[in-house]
This record gives structure tokens, sequence and C-alpha cells, in this order.
């Protein structure tokens, strides 16, 4: 029987080494490391999930991409480096999440319908 994981194990793996340099790390860290680790995980994650999230999880990819190269230049006192990654762990968050959701039998909460006009 061939296992499906091995994307979330991969996405888990980049995760852990990301969370490692974050707590060991003593000396200066450039961002194309972050990127790269972050690319893996959003390539790993594409392969686990399925249209518009799978999508967004390549355009994360990408963004980090421009971003690790500086192919975009970030100006210094700016949070573009701040600011992408913290949305991509609570995109990478939700989907799991809902994913779990799924998984578990159960169907996904309808939206409010006092909240949609």
């Amino acid at each position: 029987m061939k296992s499906k994981s091995w994307p979330l194990m991969l996405n888990g793996l980049a995760g852990s080494a990301l969370g490692l340099i974050f707590t060991f790390w003593k000396g200066p860290l450039a961002f194309l490391t972050v990127a790269l680790l972050i690319v893996v995980m959003a390539i790993a994650l594409w392969r686990y999930l399925h249209g518009l999230a799978g999508a967004a999880s390549i355009a994360f990819a990408l963004a980090f991409l421009v971003l690790g190269f500086h192919w975009i230049g970030i100006e210094r006192g700016s949070y573009p480096d701040l600011l992408l990654p913290g949305c991509y762990f609570a995109f990478t968050a939700t989907c799991i999440l809902g994913r779990a959701w799924i998984a578990r039998g159960a169907p996904l909460p309808a939206a409010n319908p006092a909240l949609v006009h």
C-alpha cells in the first residue's frame, strides 16, 4: 500500500528544520535560507492539497523565491519578510485543519446566513 502522506512528512521536516534554525542559530541568518525552506514546505503542501488551495501554495512558493533571491528588493525596516511567512503559516494551518476535519468525516461548518448578504 502506497502512502500519500509523504508530502506532509516533507512539510513537517522542513518546518522542523526551520524551527531548529530559529531556536539554536546564533549568527546572522539570510532570508534566502528561510525562504528556501518555506518553498520546500509550500511545494510539499501543494502535492497534498487540491484546487485553489494547491494553487495558493504554489503562489506562496513563487513569492518566497522572488523575495529570497532579491528579484524584488526588500528595504530595511520594511515588513514583507515578516508578513509573508505569517500569512503562509496561517494559510497552512487553515488548510491542514480543514483536511483533518474532512478526514474525520464531519462536514465543514456552513457559513452563517446572517453574516452573508
